[in-house]
């Protein structure tokens, strides 16, 4: 069983690991790596599979994180289509892709779809925020 601190050390770690393999957004370049998920699921991992921290530990280890994480400013992937028909995509934040599908800016036109989204796809994409493969 794991004690608090070296939980936290191990945590650490992973996370700077895994936010080095995140991708950028092609707009703005910010890193996009959501660590509040992955910690509830490195968490689940840790407690049920490995069984290295018990379950009365989450929310010492949480805090922990929450304060000694130093990069809270990632933002979230969202995948944005350059093509449809082709399923070309790239990844932004949702900032940027919001900004390129709304906006007038002439810096943004590269990175619009060369196509319109088919009919039979709802506004809504429900893999828009899963890593691009």
């Amino acid at each position: 069983m794991l004690d608090i601190k070296t939980a936290c050390e191990r945590i650490l770690d992973h996370f700077i690991t895994e936010r080095n393999k995140a991708p950028r957004c092609v707009v703005c370049d910010a890193v996009l790596y959501d660590y509040q998920t992955d910690l509830y699921g490195y968490l689940h991992i840790l407690e049920f599979k490995y069984h290295s921290i018990r379950n009365d530990m989450y929310k010492d280890i949480v805090n922990y994180i929450f304060e000694h994480y130093p990069y809270h400013n990632d933002k979230s992937l969202c995948r944005h289509h350059l093509n449809y028909a082709k399923n070309i995509q790239v990844p932004t934040c949702l900032n940027c892709h919001t900004r390129i599908h709304n906006s007038n800016d002439p810096e943004l036109a590269k990175w619009l779809p060369v196509d319109k989204k088919p009919k039979n796809q709802g506004s809504f994409d429900s893999n828009m925020f899963k890593p691009l493969s």
